[in-house]
C-alpha cells in the first residue's frame, strides 16, 4: 500500500542532502515508507539503484551493525541511506554527522 499523503510531504525534501527521519508509532507503515521512498528517487529522480541501501536491523544479515563504525563502514560509499530501527545503533549520531560531512 502506497502512502501518497506521506510521500507528498516527504517530496519536497528527496534528494536533497538533509537528513530525513521518520517517527511514528510502532507497525503505523514507516518501514514501508522507507522502501517508497527509495523507489520514488530510483524512478522520479533518476537515482542510480546501486548508490542506495536498505539496512534494517530487524533483519539478521543486518546484526553486525551495532556501533556507530559499523554503520559508517557499512553505509560510506552510498548516497542515499536508509536505515530502519536506528535506535538499535550505538552512537548512531556519530556515524550520521561523520556521513552528512562527506
Amino acid at each position: 500500500m502506497k502512502r501518497e499523503k506521506y510521500l507528498q510531504k516527504i517530496r519536497p525534501f528527496m534528494n536533497q542532502s538533509i537528513i530525513k527521519v521518520l517517527i511514528g508509532q510502532r507497525r503505523s507503515g514507516k518501514s514501508m515508507l522507507l522502501i517508497d521512498c527509495k523507489a520514488e528517487l530510483i524512478t522520479h529522480y533518476s537515482v542510480d539503484e546501486a548508490s542506495c541501501i536498505v539496512i534494517n536491523k530487524e533483519l539478521i544479515e543486518f546484526d553486525h551493525i551495532q556501533t556507530y563504525k559499523d554503520l559508517y563502514d557499512a553505509v560510506v560509499s552510498y548516497t542515499h541511506i536508509f536505515v530502519d530501527e536506528i535506535q538499535d545503533i550505538k552512537e548512531r549520531e556519530k556515524a550520521i554527522r561523520g556521513l552528512q560531512a562527506v
